[in-house]
Protein backbone atom coordinates (compact mmCIF):
# COMPACT_ATOMS: atom_id res chain seq x y z
CA UNK A 1 0.00 0.00 0.00
CA UNK A 2 3.24 2.42 0.17
CA UNK A 3 3.35 2.43 -2.85
CA UNK A 4 -0.40 3.43 -4.14
CA UNK A 5 -0.74 7.07 -4.95
CA UNK A 6 -4.08 8.01 -3.15
CA UNK A 7 -6.31 10.68 -4.75
CA UNK A 8 -8.49 12.14 -1.50
CA UNK A 9 -11.76 13.90 -3.34
CA UNK A 10 -13.10 16.97 -1.87
CA UNK A 11 -16.53 17.09 -0.25
CA UNK A 12 -19.47 16.83 -3.54
CA UNK A 13 -21.12 19.93 -3.35
CA UNK A 14 -24.67 17.32 -3.15
CA UNK A 15 -22.96 15.68 0.04
CA UNK A 16 -25.58 18.32 2.61
CA UNK A 17 -28.22 18.10 0.68
CA UNK A 18 -28.34 13.98 0.92
CA UNK A 19 -27.60 14.17 4.23
CA UNK A 20 -30.08 16.30 5.13
CA UNK A 21 -33.01 14.19 3.09
CA UNK A 22 -31.47 11.11 4.58
CA UNK A 23 -31.12 11.94 8.12
CA UNK A 24 -27.55 10.99 8.05
CA UNK A 25 -24.08 12.44 9.03
CA UNK A 26 -22.48 15.13 6.45
CA UNK A 27 -19.19 12.63 6.46
CA UNK A 28 -21.20 9.89 5.35
CA UNK A 29 -23.54 11.55 2.44
CA UNK A 30 -20.05 13.22 1.39
CA UNK A 31 -18.95 9.19 1.00
CA UNK A 32 -21.74 8.13 -0.67
CA UNK A 33 -21.65 11.50 -3.10
CA UNK A 34 -18.17 10.39 -3.94
CA UNK A 35 -19.05 7.41 -5.15
CA UNK A 36 -21.76 8.82 -7.21
CA UNK A 37 -24.27 8.06 -5.08
CA UNK A 38 -26.06 11.57 -4.94
CA UNK A 39 -29.60 10.25 -5.66
CA UNK A 40 -31.75 9.87 -2.59
CA UNK A 41 -33.60 6.66 -3.23
CA UNK A 42 -30.31 5.18 -4.43
CA UNK A 43 -28.75 6.20 -1.59
CA UNK A 44 -31.31 4.38 0.70
CA UNK A 45 -31.29 1.09 -1.09
CA UNK A 46 -27.38 1.16 -0.74
CA UNK A 47 -27.51 1.73 3.15
CA UNK A 48 -30.31 -0.28 3.74
CA UNK A 49 -29.38 -3.64 1.69
CA UNK A 50 -32.92 -4.95 1.93
CA UNK A 51 -34.58 -7.13 -0.53
CA UNK A 52 -36.46 -4.50 -1.75
CA UNK A 53 -33.63 -3.29 -4.03
CA UNK A 54 -33.45 -6.78 -5.85
CA UNK A 55 -34.88 -6.24 -9.42
CA UNK A 56 -37.58 -8.49 -11.41
CA UNK A 57 -35.59 -11.20 -12.85
CA UNK A 58 -37.77 -10.95 -15.74
CA UNK A 59 -36.29 -7.79 -16.40
CA UNK A 60 -32.89 -9.58 -17.93
CA UNK A 61 -33.40 -10.38 -21.67
CA UNK A 62 -34.56 -13.84 -21.79
CA UNK A 63 -35.17 -15.08 -18.52
CA UNK A 64 -39.04 -15.65 -19.10
CA UNK A 65 -38.02 -17.28 -21.95
CA UNK A 66 -35.63 -19.77 -20.06
CA UNK A 67 -37.97 -20.39 -17.41
CA UNK A 68 -40.85 -21.18 -19.67
CA UNK A 69 -38.15 -23.70 -21.35
CA UNK A 70 -37.97 -24.97 -18.15
CA UNK A 71 -41.43 -25.62 -17.53
CA UNK A 72 -41.61 -27.43 -20.77
CA UNK A 73 -38.51 -29.90 -19.79
CA UNK A 74 -40.76 -30.54 -16.34
CA UNK A 75 -43.27 -31.27 -18.51
CA UNK A 76 -41.86 -33.37 -20.65
CA UNK A 77 -39.53 -35.05 -18.00
CA UNK A 78 -36.54 -33.93 -19.70
CA UNK A 79 -32.77 -34.84 -18.86
CA UNK A 80 -30.65 -31.45 -18.01
CA UNK A 81 -27.37 -30.78 -18.26
CA UNK A 82 -26.15 -27.69 -16.10
CA UNK A 83 -22.51 -26.97 -17.78
CA UNK A 84 -20.22 -24.65 -15.66
CA UNK A 85 -17.21 -23.09 -15.00
CA UNK A 86 -13.80 -24.64 -12.97
CA UNK A 87 -13.66 -21.23 -10.67
CA UNK A 88 -15.38 -20.30 -7.57
CA UNK A 89 -18.33 -18.24 -9.47
CA UNK A 90 -18.85 -20.94 -11.82
CA UNK A 91 -18.57 -23.87 -9.22
CA UNK A 92 -21.18 -21.74 -6.85
CA UNK A 93 -23.49 -21.21 -10.32
CA UNK A 94 -23.35 -24.68 -11.33
CA UNK A 95 -24.25 -25.78 -7.60
CA UNK A 96 -27.49 -23.68 -6.81
CA UNK A 97 -28.93 -24.33 -10.24
CA UNK A 98 -28.65 -28.16 -9.85
CA UNK A 99 -29.70 -27.86 -6.48
CA UNK A 100 -32.44 -26.34 -7.59
CA UNK A 101 -33.53 -27.80 -10.62
CA UNK A 102 -33.42 -31.14 -8.45
CA UNK A 103 -35.98 -30.16 -6.27
CA UNK A 104 -38.05 -29.35 -8.54
CA UNK A 105 -37.95 -33.15 -10.03
CA UNK A 106 -35.82 -32.78 -13.28
CA UNK A 107 -33.80 -35.22 -13.97
CA UNK A 108 -30.44 -33.57 -13.98
CA UNK A 109 -26.54 -33.41 -13.87
CA UNK A 110 -23.71 -31.40 -14.56
CA UNK A 111 -20.55 -31.24 -16.18
CA UNK A 112 -17.58 -29.00 -15.73
CA UNK A 113 -14.47 -29.05 -18.17
CA UNK A 114 -10.94 -29.73 -17.16
CA UNK A 115 -9.11 -26.70 -16.85
CA UNK A 116 -5.95 -28.23 -18.24
CA UNK A 117 -7.45 -30.78 -20.72
CA UNK A 118 -10.53 -28.47 -22.03
CA UNK A 119 -9.95 -25.16 -20.69
CA UNK A 120 -12.46 -22.48 -20.10
CA UNK A 121 -15.94 -22.71 -21.77
CA UNK A 122 -17.93 -25.02 -23.93
CA UNK A 123 -16.07 -27.40 -26.34
CA UNK A 124 -17.46 -29.86 -28.84
CA UNK A 125 -16.35 -33.18 -27.43
CA UNK A 126 -17.97 -32.31 -24.02
CA UNK A 127 -21.64 -31.73 -26.23
CA UNK A 128 -20.81 -34.59 -27.93
CA UNK A 129 -20.70 -36.48 -24.58
CA UNK A 130 -23.11 -34.46 -23.28
CA UNK A 131 -25.94 -35.63 -25.97
CA UNK A 132 -24.76 -39.04 -25.79
CA UNK A 133 -25.51 -39.45 -21.96
CA UNK A 134 -29.40 -38.57 -23.15
CA UNK A 135 -29.50 -35.05 -22.39
CA UNK A 136 -31.62 -32.96 -24.58
CA UNK A 137 -31.26 -29.35 -22.78
CA UNK A 138 -28.19 -27.65 -21.35
CA UNK A 139 -28.08 -24.84 -19.21
CA UNK A 140 -24.71 -23.04 -19.24
CA UNK A 141 -23.86 -20.94 -16.16
CA UNK A 142 -20.69 -18.42 -16.23
CA UNK A 143 -19.91 -18.71 -19.49
CA UNK A 144 -21.48 -19.67 -23.31
CA UNK A 145 -21.60 -16.17 -24.23
CA UNK A 146 -18.90 -16.22 -26.97
CA UNK A 147 -19.73 -19.81 -27.99
CA UNK A 148 -21.47 -18.71 -31.72
CA UNK A 149 -20.29 -21.99 -33.31
CA UNK A 150 -20.58 -24.42 -30.05
CA UNK A 151 -24.58 -23.21 -29.92
CA UNK A 152 -24.82 -24.10 -33.89
CA UNK A 153 -22.91 -27.64 -33.22
CA UNK A 154 -25.19 -28.10 -30.49
CA UNK A 155 -28.16 -27.37 -32.53
CA UNK A 156 -27.19 -30.41 -35.21
CA UNK A 157 -26.76 -33.06 -32.33
CA UNK A 158 -30.11 -32.27 -31.06
CA UNK A 159 -29.31 -30.34 -27.77
CA UNK A 160 -31.28 -27.18 -27.17
CA UNK A 161 -29.09 -24.54 -24.79
CA UNK A 162 -29.68 -21.75 -22.69
CA UNK A 163 -26.77 -19.49 -21.94
CA UNK A 164 -26.43 -17.73 -18.46
CA UNK A 165 -23.50 -15.86 -18.58
CA UNK A 166 -22.09 -12.15 -17.29
CA UNK A 167 -18.81 -11.74 -19.35
CA UNK A 168 -18.74 -9.11 -21.94
CA UNK A 169 -20.49 -9.84 -25.08
CA UNK A 170 -18.70 -9.95 -28.93
CA UNK A 171 -20.71 -8.76 -31.42
CA UNK A 172 -21.97 -11.94 -32.74
CA UNK A 173 -24.42 -13.43 -29.73
CA UNK A 174 -25.01 -16.73 -30.27
CA UNK A 175 -28.47 -18.37 -31.43
CA UNK A 176 -29.27 -19.93 -27.93
CA UNK A 177 -32.89 -21.03 -27.08
CA UNK A 178 -32.36 -17.92 -24.72
CA UNK A 179 -29.54 -15.98 -23.57
CA UNK A 180 -29.66 -13.79 -20.28
CA UNK A 181 -26.73 -12.14 -20.04
CA UNK A 182 -26.82 -8.66 -18.72
CA UNK A 183 -24.41 -7.55 -20.88
CA UNK A 184 -26.02 -7.56 -24.05
CA UNK A 185 -26.86 -4.52 -25.86
CA UNK A 186 -30.38 -4.88 -26.34
CA UNK A 187 -30.43 -5.99 -22.42
CA UNK A 188 -32.39 -3.22 -20.46
CA UNK A 189 -31.84 -4.67 -17.11
CA UNK A 190 -30.58 -1.86 -14.63
CA UNK A 191 -27.79 -3.45 -12.95
CA UNK A 192 -25.19 -4.44 -15.24
CA UNK A 193 -22.08 -5.95 -13.07
CA UNK A 194 -23.72 -9.16 -11.55
CA UNK A 195 -21.35 -12.05 -11.27
CA UNK A 196 -21.63 -15.42 -13.04
CA UNK A 197 -23.72 -16.63 -9.70
CA UNK A 198 -26.05 -13.69 -9.82
CA UNK A 199 -27.31 -14.50 -13.02
CA UNK A 200 -27.35 -18.38 -12.49
CA UNK A 201 -29.80 -16.76 -9.03
CA UNK A 202 -31.87 -14.62 -11.45
CA UNK A 203 -32.26 -17.52 -13.28
CA UNK A 204 -33.72 -19.57 -10.44
CA UNK A 205 -35.80 -17.01 -9.38
CA UNK A 206 -37.41 -16.40 -12.48
CA UNK A 207 -38.14 -19.97 -13.00
CA UNK A 208 -39.67 -19.87 -9.73
CA UNK A 209 -41.84 -17.21 -10.48
CA UNK A 210 -42.75 -18.89 -14.01
CA UNK A 211 -44.15 -22.11 -11.47
CA UNK A 212 -46.00 -19.72 -9.53
CA UNK A 213 -43.21 -20.76 -6.20
CA UNK A 214 -42.17 -18.24 -3.85
CA UNK A 215 -38.90 -16.12 -5.15
CA UNK A 216 -38.33 -15.41 -1.41
CA UNK A 217 -37.60 -18.62 -0.24
CA UNK A 218 -35.66 -19.61 -3.02
CA UNK A 219 -33.67 -16.26 -2.41
CA UNK A 220 -33.17 -17.18 1.20
CA UNK A 221 -32.24 -20.84 0.79
CA UNK A 222 -29.21 -20.14 -1.45
CA UNK A 223 -28.15 -16.36 -1.07
CA UNK A 224 -25.72 -18.06 1.48
CA UNK A 225 -23.67 -19.83 -1.65
CA UNK A 226 -24.30 -17.05 -3.89
CA UNK A 227 -22.46 -14.70 -1.34
CA UNK A 228 -19.61 -16.67 -1.75
CA UNK A 229 -19.58 -16.74 -5.77
CA UNK A 230 -20.10 -12.87 -5.79
CA UNK A 231 -17.38 -12.11 -3.21
CA UNK A 232 -14.79 -14.60 -5.22
CA UNK A 233 -15.68 -13.26 -8.32
CA UNK A 234 -14.25 -9.54 -7.30
CA UNK A 235 -17.48 -7.74 -9.07
CA UNK A 236 -18.18 -4.33 -7.62
CA UNK A 237 -20.26 -4.67 -4.21
CA UNK A 238 -22.94 -2.10 -5.71
CA UNK A 239 -26.09 -2.90 -6.46
CA UNK A 240 -27.67 -6.00 -6.22
CA UNK A 241 -24.01 -7.31 -5.72
CA UNK A 242 -24.43 -5.86 -2.31
CA UNK A 243 -27.59 -6.75 -1.18
CA UNK A 244 -26.40 -10.49 -1.94
CA UNK A 245 -23.60 -9.96 0.08
CA UNK A 246 -24.96 -8.41 2.92
CA UNK A 247 -27.93 -10.83 3.09
CA UNK A 248 -25.57 -13.83 2.41
CA UNK A 249 -23.47 -12.88 5.07
CA UNK A 250 -26.27 -12.60 7.87
CA UNK A 251 -27.23 -16.10 6.45
CA UNK A 252 -23.98 -17.50 6.07
CA UNK A 253 -23.08 -16.87 10.37
CA UNK A 254 -25.65 -19.70 10.75
CA UNK A 255 -25.65 -21.57 7.32
CA UNK A 256 -27.49 -24.87 7.47
CA UNK A 257 -25.23 -25.97 3.84
CA UNK A 258 -23.67 -29.04 5.12
CA UNK A 259 -20.45 -28.40 2.86
CA UNK A 260 -20.14 -24.74 3.65
CA UNK A 261 -20.21 -26.07 7.46
CA UNK A 262 -17.19 -28.41 6.71
CA UNK A 263 -15.24 -25.75 4.97
CA UNK A 264 -15.40 -23.56 8.15
CA UNK A 265 -14.39 -26.16 10.04
CA UNK A 266 -11.02 -26.77 8.07
CA UNK A 267 -10.31 -23.02 7.85
CA UNK A 268 -11.02 -22.81 11.07
CA UNK A 269 -13.47 -19.99 11.70
CA UNK A 270 -16.39 -21.65 13.31
CA UNK A 271 -18.44 -19.24 15.29
CA UNK A 272 -15.93 -16.03 14.32
CA UNK A 273 -17.95 -12.86 12.67
CA UNK A 274 -17.88 -13.50 9.00
CA UNK A 275 -17.03 -10.50 6.44
CA UNK A 276 -16.05 -10.93 2.63
CA UNK A 277 -12.80 -10.80 3.56
CA UNK A 278 -12.95 -14.00 4.95
CA UNK A 279 -14.36 -15.75 2.29
CA UNK A 280 -12.69 -14.20 -0.11
CA UNK A 281 -9.05 -15.26 1.67
CA UNK A 282 -9.99 -18.29 3.26
CA UNK A 283 -13.04 -19.83 2.18
CA UNK A 284 -12.73 -18.94 -2.04
CA UNK A 285 -9.05 -20.23 -1.84
CA UNK A 286 -10.11 -23.74 -0.87
CA UNK A 287 -13.01 -23.94 -3.61
CA UNK A 288 -11.06 -22.84 -5.93
CA UNK A 289 -8.07 -24.72 -5.29
CA UNK A 290 -9.85 -27.90 -6.57
CA UNK A 291 -10.68 -26.53 -10.06
CA UNK A 292 -6.95 -24.90 -10.30
CA UNK A 293 -5.06 -28.15 -9.03
CA UNK A 294 -7.43 -31.23 -9.01
CA UNK A 295 -10.87 -31.47 -10.10
CA UNK A 296 -13.76 -28.56 -9.60
CA UNK A 297 -16.81 -31.78 -9.70
CA UNK A 298 -15.35 -32.29 -6.18
CA UNK A 299 -16.35 -28.30 -4.85
CA UNK A 300 -19.59 -28.69 -6.30
CA UNK A 301 -20.47 -32.05 -4.92
CA UNK A 302 -19.75 -30.38 -1.31
CA UNK A 303 -22.09 -27.71 -2.13
CA UNK A 304 -24.80 -30.16 -2.79
CA UNK A 305 -24.43 -33.35 -0.62
CA UNK A 306 -27.05 -34.06 2.00
CA UNK A 307 -24.40 -35.90 3.44
CA UNK A 308 -22.43 -34.82 6.83
CA UNK A 309 -19.53 -37.22 6.42
CA UNK A 310 -19.39 -37.29 2.62
CA UNK A 311 -18.94 -32.93 3.47
CA UNK A 312 -16.01 -33.46 5.89
CA UNK A 313 -13.99 -35.72 3.35
CA UNK A 314 -14.30 -33.41 0.89
CA UNK A 315 -13.75 -30.60 3.13
CA UNK A 316 -10.28 -32.38 3.89
CA UNK A 317 -9.45 -33.35 0.27
CA UNK A 318 -10.27 -29.09 -0.75
CA UNK A 319 -8.03 -28.35 2.48
CA UNK A 320 -5.35 -31.10 1.00
CA UNK A 321 -5.28 -29.35 -2.60
CA UNK A 322 -5.19 -25.79 -1.42
CA UNK A 323 -1.98 -26.60 0.47
CA UNK A 324 -0.60 -28.38 -2.51
CA UNK A 325 -1.80 -25.27 -4.66
CA UNK A 326 0.06 -23.04 -2.10
CA UNK A 327 3.25 -25.18 -2.59
CA UNK A 328 3.04 -25.28 -6.34
CA UNK A 329 2.74 -21.32 -6.60
CA UNK A 330 5.81 -20.85 -4.22
CA UNK A 331 7.82 -23.04 -6.09
CA UNK A 332 6.51 -21.28 -9.62
CA UNK A 333 7.31 -18.06 -7.67
CA UNK A 334 10.73 -18.53 -7.09
CA UNK A 335 11.60 -19.71 -10.36
CA UNK A 336 10.11 -16.81 -11.92
CA UNK A 337 11.60 -14.41 -9.56
CA UNK A 338 14.95 -16.13 -10.04
CA UNK A 339 15.13 -15.64 -13.72
CA UNK A 340 14.14 -11.66 -13.12
CA UNK A 341 16.93 -11.36 -11.24
CA UNK A 342 19.02 -12.79 -13.50
CA UNK A 343 17.76 -10.44 -16.30
CA UNK A 344 19.52 -6.31 -16.12
CA UNK A 345 17.84 -3.98 -14.79
CA UNK A 346 14.61 -5.74 -14.03
CA UNK A 347 12.62 -2.77 -11.94
CA UNK A 348 13.16 -0.99 -14.73
CA UNK A 349 10.99 -3.25 -17.19
CA UNK A 350 7.38 -2.93 -17.77
CA UNK A 351 6.67 -6.34 -19.08
CA UNK A 352 8.10 -9.50 -18.04
CA UNK A 353 7.29 -12.32 -20.39
CA UNK A 354 8.61 -15.61 -18.77
CA UNK A 355 8.25 -19.45 -19.38
CA UNK A 356 9.58 -23.25 -18.20
CA UNK A 357 8.08 -26.69 -19.08
CA UNK A 358 6.25 -28.11 -16.32
CA UNK A 359 4.50 -24.75 -14.56
CA UNK A 360 1.25 -25.64 -13.96
CA UNK A 361 -1.39 -24.04 -16.12
CA UNK A 362 -3.75 -23.69 -13.25
CA UNK A 363 -1.53 -21.70 -10.67
CA UNK A 364 0.23 -19.54 -13.07
CA UNK A 365 -1.93 -16.53 -13.28
CA UNK A 366 -1.46 -16.51 -9.42
CA UNK A 367 2.32 -16.35 -10.05
CA UNK A 368 1.67 -13.50 -12.92
CA UNK A 369 -0.27 -11.26 -9.93
CA UNK A 370 2.02 -11.67 -7.39
CA UNK A 371 4.87 -10.62 -9.48
CA UNK A 372 2.99 -7.20 -10.80
CA UNK A 373 1.97 -6.59 -6.98
CA UNK A 374 6.12 -6.90 -6.77
CA UNK A 375 7.22 -5.03 -9.01
CA UNK A 376 5.28 -1.23 -9.74
CA UNK A 377 6.50 -0.75 -12.95
CA UNK A 378 5.38 -3.84 -14.20
CA UNK A 379 2.05 -3.23 -16.05
CA UNK A 380 2.11 -7.22 -17.18
CA UNK A 381 3.57 -10.39 -16.86
CA UNK A 382 3.06 -13.02 -18.63
CA UNK A 383 3.85 -16.47 -17.15
CA UNK A 384 3.43 -19.57 -20.15
CA UNK A 385 3.68 -23.13 -18.62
Amino acid sequence: MTQKRWNFLKTAPSAQSLADALNIPPVIASILANREITDAEAAKHFLSKGKNGIHHPFLLKDAEKAAERIRQALDTNETVVIYGDYDVDGITSTSIVYKFLKGLGLNVSFYIPNRVDEGYGINILALQKIRKSGATLMVTVDCGITAVGEVEFAKTIGLDIIITDHHTCKEDIPRAHAVINPKQPDCTYPFKDLAGVGVAFKFILAIALKLGLSASKYFDEFIDIVAIGTIADVVSLTGENRLFVSQGLKKLQNTDNIGIQALFETAGIVGKPLSSGNISFMIAPRINAAGRVGSATMAVELLITDSKEKAIEIAAQLEEENHHRQHTEQEILKDALEMIDAMEKPEEKKVFVLAKEGWHHGVIGIVASRITDKFPICGLAKILS
